[in-house]
């Protein structure tokens, strides 16, 4: 992480997790096969996310993604101040099974002229 942050010093970092580190490696373990305790790397983020100098990082924790006012603080974090998400779009459902999402789903979901 220091190289990345020396390599691009004006990067900024999005770090995720689960809270519920047990269910982490659940799902790890049934997409990826057998996970130990040791590739649960939540606490590695964490201390990442608070050492780094402030504004670099920002953290966003999985159980967090249904509520939208969460998106819209990534949005205003990564600089995007003339558009705001309006409701969150699933499209992960059942395991990352492809959903049947129609064009009219997606509609509304932003409000204003998004610049980036």
């Amino acid at each position: 992480l220091r190289f990345a942050m020396m390599l691009f010093p004006c990067s900024k970092f999005i770090f995720n997790w689960r809270r519920n580190s047990t269910e982490q490696m659940l799902r790890q373990n049934a997409l990826f096969g057998e996970v130990t305790a040791d590739a649960v790397v939540t606490p590695v983020f964490e201390a990442f996310a608070k050492k780094m100098p402030p504004g670099r990082s920002h953290t966003f924790v999985l159980e967090d993604f249904q509520d939208v006012r969460n998106w819209n603080r990534l949005l205003h974090w990564i600089g995007e101040t003339n558009c705001t998400y309006q409701r969150v779009l699933h499209s992960n459902k059942e395991a990352y099974s492809i959903d049947d999402i129609n064009a009219s789903e997606t509609k509304g979901l932003i409000k204003g002229n998004c610049a980036l």
